[in-house]
């Protein structure tokens, strides 16, 4: 197997950050804002619940592009199937991925039907029937993401040298925006 270059490795874990920081503007901004209900008044709520809708179904998106196939149609998907595939890994290093791999599968499989059927399609069986599609358990998504980053930081290791560092800066922008939105200067 030939090895992964270094900018395939660097592409992949500005990806699973990219995955991260849009599920972390989610979770800050509207799951776990002790001032979201500031968010929601009479005046902001139907701006808010569109944005909250817009983060939730592209944090889901980043996440099931990561699980699709690492060869579809003669092509190749940057994912974590093409980074085990591909990658030249030391015995240690494979079993410490797949292990890591069989945890972020436990997420991706439980959004994989909405992302064919709502995300990427508009599935029009689903969409008259009003199914719900995408359930996943309490914390699931945060374990998820812990997943990820190891799962990042072992290949990038591996190949690099060094932890993949991850933007932790999420956080503070949305305390920022917080700040600016109850002085009302925006």
């Amino acid at each position: 197997m030939p090895a992964l270059p270094r900018e395939v490795v660097l592409t992949f874990c500005q990806h699973c950050d990219w995955a991260e920081q849009c599920w972390q503007l989610r979770k800050y901004l509207f799951d776990d804002n002790p001032d979201r209900q500031e968010l929601f008044e009479p005046r902001h709520n139907h701006f808010f619940n569109r944005l909250a809708l817009i983060l939730q179904e592209y944090w889901l998106q980043e996440v099931a592009k990561l699980h699709d196939p690492a060869r579809q149609a003669g092509r190749s998907n940057l994912t974590v199937d093409y980074v085990f595939e591909y990658g030249e890994w030391t015995d240690e290093d494979r079993e410490r991925l797949s292990a890591i791999r069989a945890r972020l599968a436990a997420l991706a499989g439980a959004i994989r039907e909405v992302r064919n059927k709502l995300l990427s399609h508009h599935d029009l069986g689903v969409i008259l029937s009003e199914q719900s599609l995408g359930a996943f358990a309490e914390g699931m998504d945060v374990a998820y993401f812990e997943a990820l980053r190891e799962y990042a930081s072992v290949v990038h290791e591996a190949v690099l040298g060094s932890p993949y560092e991850f933007d932790d800066l999420t956080p503070n922008d949305v305390d920022a925006f917080m700040a600016q939105f109850r002085r009302g200067t925006f």
